[in-house]
């Protein structure tokens, strides 16, 4: 029997690049998986399976899962009512609808613009929502609108007045028969109410129109009509005149 010695070297040498070529193979596959370094979803794809890409070549966007941001927009005289807007990570709550029901989340305010919008007045701020997908059946969609509530100050004897009764700054009281002018301090205005300090739930805010007022000039009831200032805003039926 011949030994083919020449025939055993070629199908050694092809065995040995046959193994070369399934190891760099084996490496080209390892290549093709791609592994975000955070918990994401992918956005979009831009590639196709068994499609060629080269160097530099954008293949997917992905969005981290852990932590959704949506930009909110506060109005340049609401910012007094935040306390310390700019130091401190606010709690708010956000709302908004999924599937024709009211959604309401945790978040705070991370960080704000460093200015006003020229055109608007308003400032942009950045709220932070924790695991935006942990409840999968109503998670947080991209693009979703929101409304936000931020925990602002507390302020202590404020008074809710229509709009109406405040002349430059200042409100007419009935007192035992004498006109007060009281100055206050209009805190926020919002549909016909402002909120003002600077009276008490005892005092009497005058409705009536009077023309040249003088302070402790008399006053005589008529018909009694009056507002009382509390904040259930009830209707005491009194009128005031000259």
């Amino acid at each position: 029997m011949r030994l083919k010695i020449p025939q055993v070297n070629s199908a050694k040498a092809n065995l040995k690049a046959a193994k070369a070529n399934l190891k760099k193979a084996k490496l080209n596959l390892s290549r093709t998986y791609i592994k975000a370094p955070f918990d994401a979803k992918v956005k979009n794809r831009k590639v196709s399976k068994g499609q060629f890409v080269s160097q530099g070549t954008i293949i997917a966007t992905l969005q981290g899962i852990e932590r959704a941001y949506a930009k909110v927009y506060l109005k340049d005289r609401d910012l007094v009512f935040v306390t310390d807007i700019f130091n401190n990570k606010l709690d708010t709550e956000i709302t908004f609808n999924s599937g024709g029901k009211e959604v309401r989340r945790n978040g705070k305010i991370i960080s704000y613009s460093s200015d006003l919008d020229p055109k608007t007045k308003m400032l942009e701020a950045i709220i932070e929502i924790k695991n935006p997908y942990e409840n999968k059946n109503i998670p947080i969609i991209s693009g979703t609108f929101i409304t936000a509530k931020i925990i602002g100050k507390k302020e202590n004897n404020i008074v809710k007045l229509p709009e109406s009764v405040i002349v430059e700054d200042k409100v007419y009281i009935y007192d035992n028969g004498n006109l007060k002018i009281k100055t206050v301090e209009v805190l926020k205005q919002y549909d016909k109410l402002v909120y003002v300090k600077g009276i008490t739930s005892n005092d009497k805010v005058i409705i009536t129109p009077i023309v040249d007022v003088v302070n402790n000039m008399k006053l005589e009831l008529v018909n009694k009509k009056v507002v009382n200032t509390d904040n259930s805003f009830k209707n005491i039926n009194k009128k005031l005149e000259e």
